[in-house]
Parts: C-alpha cells; structure tokens; sequence
C-alpha cells in the first residue's frame, strides 16, 4: 500500500500483508512435464504456499535431481520407489526461507517423506507426505 503524506515529498511504502503458514498438498499425477512444474511453482507464488506436498509424481531417482532445476527460490525432496515408479513418488517444496531450517530429509518406498524444521526459539517441526 502506497502512502503519500502531503506535508512532505517522499512516498512510504508499507506492506500490509501478513500471510498465515499455509500447507498443501497435491496429487500430480506424473512429474515429468516442465509445463507441469511451471503451474505447480505459480500456484506456490499465487496462493502463498509454505509448504507443498507431492504426491505420485512417477519420477525415477535420477529424473527427481533435475525436477525443478531451475526454481532457484525454492528447496525440493523427493523420494521415489527404484522398482516401480507407476503410482509412487512422493515430494516436498519449501521456499529458501524456510528450507534454511531442514535439519534432515528421510523417505521410505516412494510412499513417505518427510523433513525435519529446526526453528528460532528451538522450536521443532516435522512436516510429513503420504501418499497411500
């Protein structure tokens, strides 16, 4: 919001929003599409989402290195299934700002993954994504 005080010549800008930790989590159904990844990053930015959880994202262990390679804004953890990718595949996206706090990644099979948040104030946060 802009505001311009008459007494004087200089405009102050002031940010007004205060946007709640928001978590969501979202089946893709398949990774694989840069067009994909566009619209999952710009609905992140849109609707002002902490965390994103993935889930069947049908991704191989080596494809899930270069998923998102060039969001630079944001952190991403996956854990795929190395027998079969068909209905498995799980991820997570964080924003630098708070992937600064992972302390540790962990998954199991492509269903589950989680991170460990490590908090100002020792504050500890484990955020969790299942894909059943």
């Amino acid at each position: 919001m802009q505001y311009n005080n008459n007494n004087n010549n200089h405009n102050t800008t002031k940010n007004t929003y205060n946007y709640p930790f928001r978590v969501m989590t979202l089946n893709v159904q398949g990774l694989n599409s840069n067009f994909k990844q566009q619209q999952i990053i710009n609905m992140i930015n849109s609707d002002h989402i902490s965390v994103m959880g993935l889930s069947e994202t049908k991704l191989k262990s080596n494809q899930a290195r270069f998923a998102f390679k060039r969001y630079n804004d944001f952190s991403f953890y996956f854990n795929n299934d190395s027998t079969s990718i068909n209905g498995s595949g799980v991820g997570l996206i964080l924003p630098k700002t708070y992937s600064k706090y992972v302390q540790k990644s962990n998954g199991y099979k492509g269903r589950i993954i989680y991170v460990d948040l490590f908090m100002q104030g020792h504050k500890k946060l484990r955020i969790i994504q299942l894909y059943l």
